[in-house]
């Protein structure tokens, strides 16, 4: 009796809060941990006032234009080591405050032109072991305050120049462990590459 009454008061306690059943809000740092809860997709009524989401080593296969919808405020935001293949238009449009977006150790293939687009503030975007063959002409609209980019562990064999010409404020590029072609295709790649480091 007095058990399940607590129990109650708890799970009412959770609703009130706004924070999902498997996952842990922690008010004051305004942080949702969510990570290592066997997951499959963005757990929704998360509190609208956090900042940092914490989704890693879970088994989220998708991303919808409405995942982020609810928290608009969101400036970490760490999907890394999940079955992500795909990323929709738009996905992460809704975070415009966003400034680390970490997809490390998905399944994605290819990102899409602008799949980045309307993230003014994003600083580090870690693309780091998926499958990705290739790499669109743009991340995005309003990408342009990206310091770090990372895209080591992949299947790319080529990036266009243009890609990071339009991130003139990239400070570290990760490239390793990509079985790059070394033909006339990588040459724009070797012309950036001698701007950056002549630029310091």
């Amino acid at each position: 009796g007095n058990w399940l009454l607590f129990l109650t008061i708890i799970l009412v306690i959770r609703v009130a809060h706004g924070c999902p059943e498997k996952c842990l809000c922690y008010p004051v740092s305004k942080t949702a941990d969510c990570k290592n809860r066997g997951l499959i997709e963005i757990p929704t009524h998360l509190p609208p006032e956090i900042q940092i989401l914490q989704l890693q080593n879970n088994r989220i296969w998708k991303i919808s234009q409405n995942s982020f919808t609810g928290t608009p405020l969101l400036k970490i935001l760490d999907l890394s080591n999940n079955s992500i293949s795909s990323l929709a238009p738009g996905a992460f449009q809704k975070l415009k405050y966003l400034q680390v977006l970490n997809l490390t150790g998905n399944l994605i293939h290819f990102i899409e032109n602008k799949t980045f687009s309307f993230l003014p503030h994003l600083k580090e975007l870690d693309l780091s072991s998926n499958s990705i063959i290739r790499l669109p002409e743009t991340l995005g609209n309003s990408t342009g305050n990206i310091t770090l980019l990372s895209v080591k562990h992949n299947k790319l064999q080529r990036m266009d120049r243009v890609l990071l010409e339009l991130l003139p404020n990239l400070k570290v590029v990760l490239f390793k462990d990509n079985p790059w072609q070394c033909n006339c295709n990588v040459f724009g790649l070797k012309l950036w590459l001698e701007s950056f480091l002549y630029r310091g």
